[in-house]
C-alpha cells in the first residue's frame, strides 16, 4: 500500500488532478443513493442490513470487472445487493457482532471508512448504530487516495437530504467525522493524525471496512470486526475466502478479531477455530 501511494502520486502529478478519480466516485455516489432508497424502508434484520453495508463494496466505477458486468446489465448493482440478502456469509462472526456491538452498552466505535460508492451504506448504518446509544468516529482519508472515502467527501455526504438524521446525530455528538492522515490505500498508522490516533486509543471497538483496511490494520490492540468482500488473489491467501465468479455476488466477510491477536494464518481458519 505504500508503493501504490507513491505511484499514485505520481499519477496526480502526471494528470494535473489532485483527485484523479472524482469523477467515477461521484457516479458511484449517485448510484448508491438510488439503490438505498430500495432498501432504506424495508424492514431489515442486522444481518440483512451487514450484508448490504458489504456487498456495497461492489458500487465502483473504477472496477473494470465491474463495469464490463454493467456493459451486459445494466441492473447488475441492484441484482447483486438483492442476491446479497440471501446470500451466507463466508466468514460469519455475527454472533459477536451481535453481542459486543448490537445488544451492548454504549460504546466507543471508530469505523474506518473504504470507497466513494460504498460509503453511503455505511452511512446508512451508522445512523443505525448511533441510534442504539453508541458514539462512532467515521474516519476518512485526508487527500485523495484512489476512489476511497475522504473527510471532504465525508461532510459532502453527510450535507444530502438522505441523511438529515446523521447531520442531527453529528449536531450531538453521537458521530463525528476525522481524517486517518493516510494517503494510500487502507490505513498507515506511521501517517496518522494525532485526532486518529487519539480516536483509536480511546476506542473501544474498531469496524474496518474493505481490503485494503483489513491488509494494514491486522495486530491492533483493540477488538476489530472486518466487513469486506473477498476479491483477488491477496485476499483470497489472507482470508481464505475463493469468490465463485459464477455468482452475482459472493465472498462477504463478517470477521471479528480480539484485541492484540495476530493471525497466524488465515481470517477463515482463526474465525472458524473461535465459533
Amino acid at each position: 500500500e505504500e508503493i501504490w501511494g507513491a505511484i499514485f502520486e505520481m499519477v496526480k502529478l502526471s494528470t494535473g488532478k489532485q483527485d484523479p478519480y472524482r469523477k467515477e466516485k461521484l457516479a458511484a455516489r449517485q448510484t448508491a443513493y438510488l439503490l438505498i432508497h430500495q432498501f432504506q424502508d424495508q424492514d431489515l434484520d442486522w444481518i440483512e442490513r451487514l450484508k448490504l453495508v458489504i456487498a456495497g463494496n461492489l458500487i465502483d466505477y473504477s472496477n473494470t470487472r465491474v463495469v464490463n458486468n454493467l456493459s451486459h446489465n445494466p441492473r447488475y448493482f441492484e441484482e447483486s445487493l438483492l442476491v446479497a440478502l440471501s446470500s451466507d456469509f463466508s466468514i460469519n462472526c455475527f454472533s459477536q457482532f451481535q453481542e459486543y456491538v448490537i445488544e451492548a452498552s454504549p460504546k466507543r466505535l471508530v469505523w474506518l471508512i473504504d470507497n466513494d460508492g460504498e460509503s453511503i451504506f455505511d452511512m446508512w448504518f451508522i445512523e443505525q448504530l448511533a441510534e442504539l446509544g453508541h458514539q462512532v468516529v467515521v474516519v476518512g482519508k485526508q487527500e485523495p487516495a484512489s476512489n476511497d472515502t475522504t473527510l471532504a467527501d465525508l461532510h459532502e455526504i453527510s450535507r444530502s437530504p438522505e441523511f438529515q438524521k446523521l447531520r442531527d446525530q453529528m449536531r450531538y455528538g453521537h458521530v463525528t467525522f476525522i481524517a486517518s492522515g493516510s494517503a494510500t490505500i487502507g490505513t498507515n498508522l506511521n501517517q496518522s493524525t494525532s485526532e486518529f490516533a487519539n480516536a483509536l486509543l480511546d476506542a473501544d471497538i474498531i469496524i474496518a471496512k474493505g481490503q485494503g483496511n483489513f491488509f494494514t490494520t491486522q495486530g491492533l490492540k483493540k477488538d476489530t470486526f472486518y466487513l469486506l468482500l473477498s476479491k483477488g488473489i491477496t485476499s483470497e491467501e489472507s482470508t481464505g475466502v475463493i469468490a465463485d465468479r459464477s455468482k452475482a455476488i459472493d465472498g462477504l466477510i463478517l470477521g471479528y478479531v480480539p484485541a492484540n491477536v495476530r493471525l497466524e494464518n488465515t481470517l477463515k481458519d482463526y474465525c472458524q477455530q473461535q465459533n
